[in-house]
């Protein structure tokens, strides 16, 4: 029975402490003592115990049978080793002892089951075998790792409605926050009156993190010890995308002073195109930035697409299991969840979880749970007489009841099994539900272990986890199921092992070179087939390096986008399991996809280009040569994939640390200078005051997640006196640094309807509003700001809420930063009625149209000339979070428009910098 301890339970409580009450001098002698001890919190049942060699107890103690075997407590450790000293013979247990019959064993357990230490051991034992339970307990179903229980770690639930569950609440409360964002309204004694809308959050919830105290601690969830914020969504009308949207918002701006680091979200709203036109998905987005694990149901329905916020790229999508309640994979399939590729081409799910026969508690306090309590009583019923004992001592008011005292005893038996399954119930307090709803959570469970196990591990990380470590199954599409079934004790393993790279992608790539690793150590080959080769075998062969994994470097022939398969021991060809960018491949499998972002010839191109902008001593005198450095740099940025190319990256920070040291050295004594970063990203340099608009490091903007070196904007951080955000899209907001620049007690000014996004000490700016702040650099110096209402630019975003900035410097000096603002539209789109009302304007700096349409161009120019700046700056340029050229605003294309203009303009690439102003 080598490794008989393997699934031996280790809850913390066992590990720590057996009570006390089980001593030597109780009614059972030392032998019996282990006996019980070890049938309550192992799986062996009488038989295996009665049958274990002391050679292999005594393997057990040594460490001589598994090196990964969980630990006994200190206190059975101790008492087994007394007992081996003790005892002699080749069988751990004495042959009198072995000699009893199942009567006398189960005479010897009831005559003690009244022992707190015994009730102790019941309420958390592992189950031995299936006429013990209903429906499987999700851990025992899903082979969870009992040492890791969620322990210090915090899941917030967004949800219709909660209740505090006695499995939430007792021994000891585990709710940290509970949130009515749907009724804020409403008083916080709500939380504790059942109506309609807690069901479903309180089923989500307990069936996770619930401790079993109303089973016994047989139905308790995976992630029993982790703590939990309730944010309640539901208003009387439903939920809305406001408060779906607030409760996301909540989670951020918590998220350091609960621990909030994993979200459920069992729920969403109608919605089909781009992850982008979704305020909720943006939400969602900036979760995961704020470094909080978003989990998300798919949905139910197999034949729909997934909607916001599932549609989301950075969270993790949940698909249901139907495991027909067995632990034999032969038996499982997929419930009827949704999936399939977004619009913007992600694959959804990424993986799947048990999503029918999943136990959860009734409500408490319902009707509902009366009668199921009621109903379960009466099926325990062993005679007529007991049966009528039971319905005689109901009080209140069922259409059954007064047939059921009538009826035959066995006419009552089966009726009341009708009930019972027509209820769900599995228990007197809990019953069997499905859906999607319970899949998402019980993911979130498994995440509460892995970063127990390792809390350093960021989103990102974990979700590469869950889908390296899933199973796929055999019987089932891959595109319905993702990278498969979630392996939650494989999930913690790796997560033990894993440690966090930072600036480290996977595949990893230089110039036109990939690196590309298997690391399943039971193969005997591995090879590697592509588009780039034909998809021939034979060529690509991985060998084992030292850590005895399979490594290869492949040169890719050309920039552009490469699917993979590796072909393990010649017959099986398998996806890249570490590789997250797939493609469906037509066959009911997935090709591994891998983007060379760059070549040789690209890297030298954007050295060249980086070494002749810097030499560039003033923009306005070698315009000519600035010109066509800009008109290199459109070749460069419009090659295929070229926005996640750590060439590109490494040309930003360049021009970055290019811009730290002129703001450094630079002596300014009575001009205003201003600094190109990415897209609408400005800084302002005074002679007292140095200020930012819109700064982002690039590692959060869609479709470029650079892996940007921090400390360089640390540094670009520490520099600012004060820093603007028009609105909350990520190519806009940077949270790492808006939360740097809290922390260091600077200002930041936001739009007010994002104040409950940033941690507190953000200025929000009602539309319309203006302020004077005086103080802020070195010296006293006097900033006028106006928050100009905005309208978002592009229709995929129309409710962002946008501030355009105009600020003026020592009243004289007036710049206005339009961000993403429509600017075709009249002036009153931003709260003015005439050019009177804005004033002055010596600097604007506004986008460019989104089209080539003459008449909007036309439309663009009589804009700016209502406006009538004295210098015109083009923003947005070169924004490769966009998709195609006219989004992305090339440069080429903006001198030819600002040549129209018939006024002053100055076209900036990243890190070039002006003088705009005098003061």
């Amino acid at each position: 029975m080598n490794g008989f301890f393997e699934n031996l339970i280790t809850e913390r409580k066992l590990r720590q402490e057996i009570r006390h009450t089980l001593s030597e001098d109780s009614k059972l002698n030392l032998e019996e003592n282990l006996f019980v001890e070890l049938l309550y919190s192992t799986v062996l049942n009488w038989d295996n115990l009665l049958n274990i060699t002391r050679e292999e107890a005594i393997n057990y103690l040594t460490k001589k049978s598994s090196n990964d075997l969980p630990h006994l407590s200190h206190l059975t450790n101790a008492r087994l080793v007394k007992f081996l000293k003790a005892s002699e013979g080749s069988f751990l247990f004495s042959s009198r002892f072995r000699s009893k019959t199942s009567k006398e064993v189960l005479k010897l357990l009831a005559s003690n089951l009244e022992f707190d230490f015994v009730t102790e051991l019941k309420n958390t034992r592992v189950l031995k075998s299936t006429s013990e339970y209903e429906i499987l307990p999700t851990p025992l179903r899903l082979d969870v790792d009992p040492s890791y229980t969620g322990k210090g770690v915090t899941i917030a639930f967004l949800d219709g409605g909660f209740y505090p569950h006695p499995d939430l609440m007792k021994p000891s409360r585990r709710v940290v926050a509970y949130k009515d964002l749907g009724a804020p309204h409403r008083p916080k004694s709500d939380f504790e009156k059942p109506d309609h809308r807690s069901w479903h959050g309180m089923q989500t919830c307990v069936s996770a993190v619930g401790n079993g105290y109303l089973s016994k601690g047989l139905y308790k969830g995976i992630a029993y010890e982790s703590d939990v914020a309730l944010l309640k969504v539901a208003g009387d009308e439903g939920f809305s995308t406001e408060s779906i949207v607030a409760g996301i918002e909540w989670c951020i701006r918590k998220r350091k002073r609960y621990n909030i680091r994993v979200l459920n979200i069992s729920l969403g709203v109608n919605g089909s195109g781009s992850f982008r036109e979704s305020i909720i998905n943006h939400a969602a987005e900036e979760a995961v930035q704020s470094g909080i694990n978003v989990v998300v149901a798919a949905g139910n329905e197999s034949w729909s697409e997934i909607t916001p916020p599932g549609n989301s790229p950075s969270v993790i999508t949940v698909g249901g299991l139907d495991d027909r309640n067995s632990l034999d994979q032969k038996d499982f399939g997929m419930y009827h969840s949704s999936f399939g590729k977004t619009y913007d081409g992600v694959m959804k799910p990424e993986i799947i979880a048990p999503g029918i026969w999943v136990a959860a508690p009734t409500l408490p306090g319902t009707f509902f749970y009366r009668e199921a309590e009621f109903v379960w009583k009466l099926s325990q019923a062993k005679s007529l007489y007991h049966l009528k004992e039971i319905l005689n001592s109901f009080e209140g008011s069922l259409d059954y009841l007064e047939d059921l005292k009538r009826m035959p005893f066995q006419d009552c038996m089966g009726f009341i099994s009708h009930k019972i399954k027509e209820f769900k119930l599995i228990s007197p307090y809990y019953q069997h539900v499905d859906g999607t709803s319970f899949s998402a959570p019980i993911v979130c469970s498994i995440i509460a272990q892995i970063l127990e196990a390792n809390s350093k591990l960021t989103p990102k990380n974990v979700k590469e986890i869950l889908m390296e470590s899933a199973q796929r199954l055999d019987n089932v599409a891959v595109e319905k199921q993702g990278c498969g079934v979630v392996q939650a004790r494989a999930a913690v393993a790796l997560a033990v092992q894993k440690s966090v790279s930072v600036g480290f992608e996977y595949p990893e790539i230089k110039e036109n070179t990939v690196k590309l690793i298997y690391i399943k150590k039971e193969a005997r080959t591995v090879e590697v087939a592509g588009s780039f080769n034909d998809w021939k075998s034979g060529e690509y062969f991985l060998k084992k390096n030292k850590q005895d994994v399979f490594e290869i470097d492949i040169a890719l022939p050309t920039q552009g986008t490469w699917e993979y398969k590796f072909l393990i021991d010649g017959e099986t060809w398998v996806d890249d399991s570490l590789n997250s960018t797939k493609h469906y491949d037509g066959y009911g499998g997935f090709n591994s996809v891998v983007h060379l972002h760059g070549t040789k010839k690209t890297k030298n191109q954007l050295l060249s280009l980086a070494k002749s902008l810097n030499s560039i001593k003033s923009i306005k005198k070698e315009s000519t040569l600035h010109r066509k450095l800009l008109s290199e740099l459109d070749q460069v940025f419009s090659y295929e994939n070229i926005a996640r190319s750590p060439l590109v990256l490494e040309f930003y920070e360049d021009r970055i640390k290019k811009v730290i040291h002129h703001i450094k050295t630079r002596k300014v004594e009575n001009g205003v200078f201003l600094y190109q970063l990415y897209n609408c990203g400005y800084i302002l340099q005074t002679p007292t005051l140095t200020i930012g608009i819109d700064i982002v490091s690039g590692k959060h903007v869609w479709d470029v997640f650079w892996n940007t070196n921090q400390e360089i904007f640390s540094e670009l951080v520490s520099l600012l006196d004060i820093a603007f955000v028009s609105h909350r899209l990520p190519d806009h907001l940077d949270l790492d640094i808006v939360n740097k620049m809290i922390e260091q007690d600077k200002l930041v000014v936001v739009p007010s309807e994002m104040e409950n996004l940033c941690l507190n000490g953000v200025i929000g700016f009602e539309p319309g509003e203006s302020r004077n702040l005086y103080s802020l650099g070195s010296q006293n110096m006097s900033l006028n700001i106006d928050a100009l209402p905005g309208l978002y630019r592009m229709s995929s975003a129309k409710d962002i809420d946008l501030r355009c900035y105009k600020m003026s410097l020592h009243e004289k000096f007036n710049i206005l930063h339009l961000s993403d603002h429509e600017i075709n539209t009249p002036l009153h789109s931003i709260g003015l009625n005439s050019k009177d009302q804005l004033g002055d304007v010596h600097v604007l700096l506004a986008p460019l149209p989104v089209t080539d349409d003459e008449a909007v161009i036309q439309n663009w120019l009589d804009a700016v000339d209502r406006i009538d700046p004295d210098i015109l700056i083009p923003i947005g340029l070169a924004e490769l979070g966009q998709k195609n050229n006219l989004d992305r605003s090339l440069y080429q294309r903006a001198f030819k428009i600002l040549e129209r203009t018939n006024r002053g303009f100055e076209v900036l690439a990243w890190g070039d910098s002006i003088k705009i102003g005098h003061l």
